[in-house]
């Protein structure tokens, strides 16, 4: 009898060990995604270039841009991996930052994993706001 209630609890406890590593991942990729954003920001106005976060939903991931004058030079990308899914909500296919760090066009980006979501709001001003959507 105690060998089977150690076995239910030891299962109950890793499958809530399991959910918490999945989401552990999920905010990790998001987190990296934010900070990307923040690095863009800041380089816009340090180095008084146009930065921007370019969306690709097709392959599930961006780039770090920098425009310097009429050319175009990719100085990251990143893939989302462990299950993690970006989708856009409003047509959003770039944040390009301005030399004060606000964006020519402001937008949201949706976050997905399993139930997990969040949604990555940048404001006109280049407010990076993350609200996470609780599905269950």
């Amino acid at each position: 009898m105690v060998v089977a209630i150690f076995l239910v609890l030891f299962g109950a406890a890793s499958l809530g060990i399991q959910r918490h590593y999945e989401y552990y991942h999920f905010s990790t990729e998001v987190n990296e995604l934010i900070d990307d954003l923040h690095y863009a920001k800041q380089m816009s106005i340090t180095e008084q270039k146009h930065y921007a976060i370019k969306f690709d939903y097709v392959d599930n991931g961006y780039s770090v841009i920098k425009y310097i004058n009429d050319s175009v030079e990719k100085v990251k990308s990143k893939n989302f991996s462990h299950g993690v899914s970006i989708f856009d909500i409003d047509n959003y296919q770039e944040a390009k930052f301005t030399f004060f760090g606000a964006v020519f066009k402001s937008g949201e980006v949706k976050a997905v994993k399993n139930s997990d979501e969040k949604i990555i709001s940048i404001k006109p001003s280049g407010f990076i706001h993350v609200e996470r959507i609780d599905v269950n």
